[in-house]
């Protein structure tokens, strides 16, 4: 046999090797996505006349069922293999197997600009064989009624760390992916009519990334440019010009990732391994003729 046909079944050999070491291979897909409020302040109201507040967090994964929350503090949602202690906010990061959402209103202070909430949500993937997926969710809400005895401005400020991050490694296969946002608007509507009378969606706080193709490197989105580190940007709306009534207010943050890696194709690699025998076998034949 000569030189170029052992290469060709050396090349062939470690393609259809490659197919087992494929199937054998562990794929990982990461997903986070974070959000902490401080110093919330609403201008132009007086008192609220009633108010209320809820957290929800839910963790699927592999079978997993959601946790659902309590008023003001939703209990830490874990599921897999790693754990998070309720209320700490610190990323568990890419160990183990999880899905994880928290979420916590400490303040419902906004009149005097003490409101505070936190929000995190996060996936971690890790399985060979099949497609499998990590999810993470929290969900804050507080609503609130107000009554102007004149007409005047409502506006709203606070400061905001939020920070996403996704991550695919090179073992992915096709349906790889990992995702995560973050969401979060303020509602004001006439309860005399139940129409929307003003409505603010904080700047980059309405925001996703995503990772679709397996590159070995996070996407990170950081606005304030340390991580989950305590630096805050600032965010302000003017408002809106309301009239003399009755009005409801909501606030409302949502957190959400998944993480869901992709099976490598040992199709492919058993097609190419074929194809490379099959062209080392008929230039052998070639070579033995002449």
């Amino acid at each position: 046999m000569d030189t170029l046909n052992k290469k060709l079944l050396g090349v062939a050999l470690s393609a259809a090797l490659g197919l087992g070491l494929a199937g054998n291979a562990q794929a990982h897909a990461y997903a986070l996505s974070y959000n902490d409020i401080i110093n919330f302040d609403i201008t132009g109201v007086s008192a609220f006349t009633a108010e209320s507040s809820s957290s929800t967090a839910a963790a699927t994964n592999h079978g997993f069922g959601p946790a659902t929350g309590l008023p003001l503090d939703a209990p830490v949602a874990n599921a897999g293999t790693a754990a998070s202690g309720n209320n700490t906010f610190l990323p568990i990061g890419m160990v183990g197997d999880y899905g994880y959402g928290d979420a916590l209103i400490s303040s419902t202070d906004v009149l005097n600009g003490n409101g505070a909430a936190t929000n995190i949500a996060e996936a971690w993937e890790v399985h060979k064989g099949q497609l499998s997926t990590a999810f993470g969710e929290n969900d804050l809400a507080a609503e609130f009624t107000f009554t102007l005895n004149d007409a005047g401005t409502v506006a709203a400020s606070f400061d905001a760390d939020p920070y996403m991050e996704v991550f695919l490694d090179a073992h992915n296969g096709p349906g790889a992916e990992a995702i995560a946002s973050i969401s979060m608007v303020l509602t004001i509507t006439d309860i005399s009519t139940g129409g929307v009378v003003g409505e603010w969606l904080p700047g980059d706080l309405n925001h996703s990334i995503e990772q679709l193709i397996p590159t070995g490197s996070s996407i990170v989105w950081d606005p304030t440019g340390d991580g989950i580190g305590g630096t805050y940007n600032n965010y302000q709306w003017a408002g809106v010009n309301l009239a003399a009534g009755n009005y409801g207010m909501s606030i409302n943050m949502v957190e959400n990732v998944s993480a869901l890696h992709g099976v490598p194709e040992p199709a492919s690699m058993l097609l190419i391994g074929g194809g490379l025998i099959g062209m080392a076998y008929v230039r052998r034949r070639k070579t033995t003729k002449a």
